[in-house]
């Protein structure tokens, strides 16, 4: 717009001008009104073209910038999937630990029941009260299996007196 609002304003004053001059005058004039209006033209379209160079820089910056980023969501994606896929292998293993964990407290909370009648089986034996809340290990269940009456030519070892005398007198200790 300003171009032209120029351009009018110079074909204005040369109208002007050459309405007071002659012929010859008149190509003179015209000459430099086009000499100055090419050159008022380049002047602009060079401006433009700055103007269209400096956008075309910011667009390929920004497209530069948007690869970049398109690459660090990419990686960030993997990431996010490996982590999650890791995270999945923690719950199964969390799920099969809890599994496992149940299975040995059921073991362990079976055993306890064993060991419990057992005790009380052998203090019905030796007419001998039921020993309070007692819980025994798996390695006194062990030394249960042989009798609890030593027999004749055999001593008993100290490991099973003590064992036995932790089940009929429900304490622990040496007590022969």
């Amino acid at each position: 717009m300003d171009a032209s609002r120029t351009t009018k304003g110079l074909y204005k004053t040369m109208n002007r001008s050459t309405s007071n001059s002659s012929d010859a005058g008149d190509e003179t004039l015209s000459c430099i009104f086009e000499k100055i209006l090419s050159e008022h033209i380049q002047q602009k379209i060079a401006e433009e073209r700055l103007r269209y160079d400096a956008a075309l820089v910011r667009a390929n910056d920004m497209l530069i910038q948007t690869k970049k980023l398109k690459e660090q969501v990419r990686a960030l994606a993997e990431d996010f999937y490996q982590l999650e896929n890791q995270f999945q292998g923690v719950a199964h293993l969390n799920v099969r630990f809890k599994r496992a964990a149940m299975e040995r407290f059921d073991y362990l909370e079976h055993q306890s029941y064993l060991a419990g009648v057992i005790a009380s089986l052998m203090a019905q034996y030796r007419d001998l009260d039921t020993p309070g809340n007692t819980c025994y290990s798996p390695r006194d269940w062990r030394n249960l299996r042989y009798p609890a009456e030593p027999r004749e030519g055999r001593r008993m070892s100290k490991q099973k007196r003590r064992l036995l005398y932790k089940l009929m007198c429900a304490k622990g200790g040496d007590g022969f």
